[in-house]
């Protein structure tokens, strides 16, 4: 791969390679800076086979680090100086690297992390004085090319290798597949420890093409946008959640002009682009990409074309790239039946080399391939199911299928029926866990903050009620006009999830009730959610109430009351005030 951009700089040694904030650099300065480095970097006795960190803020420099250590042999960590001190310290001791590269404005004087360093700013004269031309070795196929860095469940990253022959089959399908030529002009706006990022990097390169790097450590719409208009950006590889922005902005016609979008790393809510993808002002292919980081990022691809279609079924993950077979397996590690829903497996030659220095995790994740028993394939966690006419269709991660109260409840599909409000844009739904109690609850993106938020959450889950069980309506809501997302662009789930925990707990202050219905209400609420004191306002829901205690409320307060109240009235209003008042009006003939 590496050899290929070096025979790109000399075919085109005068076609701007690389370009931010005002600074470009040619295919031959690149060339040149990068081999310098290279030669820097084996003078300290690293080359094929060893792990170079690579913690660079976004710039040119950044690039030039990236082909200097490929240059080489070497492989590279890619570590966000970004991301927090805690994290960036998980990501260096899960590896052994031989050198870090990095500035002042990087890891500046964070520990070393048990690694040498080389700065691309402090050592600029060093670096300077060593050949620009650099003569590559010899590499196999097996050889690494870069780790990423995933998160697993224990909040821990593990670090995915992917290995040349994977990378460059990924590399040339998408030159190949979206005819990536010198014309185009890419844009990076993702976290440089994300994997959308390095194939973002690559693929210009490969072609000859020009690569410009977003300033902004986070994303800008307006400033994006602005972006793609001034510098007539034609590719763009990002999250979906990054790029919605830009779809719902006033000045999305300038995404139009995107010649390729490549939206991977979490579902594409289609409603959300289709204004911008159906306008008369966009012209733009876009993809839907999916894989794994573990799988040298790709394995399926799917060009969007029906909207409306994929509002009502989601958009498919589609079909096999170039050298890639994918497999569903049930529990047992069998192959499910056509149009059954099972783990996706994938194989073939983007399967990485595993996580490194992490056996176990390595051997529970990959397996032998069903299809080809010597060789290797990757347990995704995903979920998926193959349709006659798209290919694979994304159903929901393993993990997302969560248990409330012994009932089995996906949190992809309480996400999907919340999208069907039209007051609702999008929705989250996490699962909470506070002591014994299991609870959903769901952070929904609204256009403009409601000014009775508890009226509407009342009002949602009571739309959501006659669609589903009592069990997959959400205890918890909150309205927000955009959702956390973290520094790859896509939802941050976590960071939802803490949110919610401050409000999982919450117990009402003390007022007097005047009734006695208001007594009683009081009471149940207090005895089934062994709090100490209810209001009068205070909704059962933000007491710690979840869907399996309404049904147990109901009961004792018809049973207790003589009342009618349904599940329908109970999420209208789950206030002792507005049950009361419920029970007041009912009619005088009720039994």
């Amino acid at each position: 791969m590496i050899g290929r951009i070096v025979d790109i700089a000399r075919t085109y040694p005068n076609a701007p390679a690389v370009s931010m904030a005002g600074r470009t650099l040619s295919y031959a300065d690149l060339d040149s800076a990068s081999s310098r480095l290279a030669n820097a970097i084996v003078a300290r006795g690293i080359g094929v086979g060893d792990l170079v960190g690579i913690a660079v803020e976004r710039s040119v420099e950044l690039i030039i680090a990236i082909l200097g250590v490929l240059k080489t042999g070497a492989a590279y960590a890619a570590i966000d100086p970004e991301y927090p001190p805690e994290r960036v310290a998980q990501m260096c001791a899960a590896v052994d690297m031989a050198l870090v590269l990095t500035t002042e404005k990087g890891l500046g004087t964070r520990p070393p992390f048990g690694a040498p360093r080389l700065h691309l700013d402090r050592d600029r004269e060093r670096i300077a004085a060593f050949a620009d031309t650099f003569e590559l070795p010899e590499l196999s196929p097996n050889d690494l090319v870069y780790v990423v860095f995933t998160s697993g469940s224990t909040g821990t990253p593990k670090a995915a290798a992917v290995h040349q022959a994977g990378w460059m089959n990924l590399m040339s399908w998408f030159v190949d597949e979206f005819k990536i030529s010198p014309q185009d002009r890419a844009l990076i706006v993702s976290s440089f420890s994300f994997d959308i990022t390095q194939r973002a990097i690559v693929m210009p390169l490969l072609a000859g093409g020009q690569l410009h790097l977003c300033p902004f450590p986070t994303i800008d719409a307006a400033a994006v946008l602005d972006q793609i208009r001034r510098d007539e950006i034609s590719l763009l590889n990002c999250a979906p959640s990054a790029f919605y922005p830009l779809a719902e902005s006033p000045e999305r016609a300038a995404a139009g002009r995107l010649r390729c979008l490549f939206l991977g790393g979490e579902p594409i809510n289609a409603a959300r682009l289709q204004a911008w993808a159906e306008a008369s002002t966009t012209t733009t292919r876009v993809a839907n990409v999916y894989g794994t980081a573990e799988c040298s990022d790709v394995s399926t691809f799917h060009v969007l074309s029906d909207y409306k279609r994929y509002i009502e079924q989601g958009v498919p993950a589609g079909h096999v790239i170039t050298n890639t077979r994918v497999h569903l397996l049930d529990d047992s590690g069998r192959p499910v039946s056509p149009g059954e829903v099972g783990e996706i497996v994938i194989a073939g030659v983007g399967v990485g080399k595993g996580y490194v220095n992490d056996l176990a995790a390595t051997r529970r994740k990959f397996i032998a391939d069903p299809e080809v028993p010597d060789q290797i394939a990757y347990r995704s966690g995903d979920l998926g199911r193959w349709l006659p006419d798209v290919g694979l269709v994304f159903e929901g991660r393993a993990d997302h299928q969560v248990k409330i109260r012994g009932n089995r409840v996906d949190l992809g599909d309480v996400e999907s029926l919340l999208r069907q409000d039209v007051r609702l844009r999008d929705a989250v739904a996490v699962k909470l866990e506070a002591g014994n109690a299991e609870t959903l609850a769901a952070m929904l993106l609204v256009d403009g903050l409601p000014a009775d938020a508890e009226m509407l959450a009342a009002e949602v889950r009571k739309a959501l009620a006659r669609r589903a069980p009592v069990f997959m309506i959400p205890t918890h809501i909150e309205f927000v006009t955009a959702f956390p997302l973290n520094p790859n662009g896509k939802v941050d789930r976590p960071t939802i999830v803490k949110a919610f925990e401050r409000v999982a707990s919450v117990q009402g202050a003390v007022e007097e009730k005047h009734t006695s219905t208001e007594q009683e209400i009081a009471r149940i609420f207090s005895s089934i959610l062994n709090v100490s004191s209810v209001g009068l306002d205070d909704n059962f829901f933000d007491l710690g109430g979840y869907s399996m205690l309404v049904t147990e409320a109901l009961a004792e307060i018809n049973s207790n009351l003589d009342a009618g109240v349904t599940i329908y009235d109970f999420l209208t209003g789950p206030t002792v005030r507005a049950l009361a008042e419920r029970i007041a009006h009912e009619p005088a003939t009720q039994a």
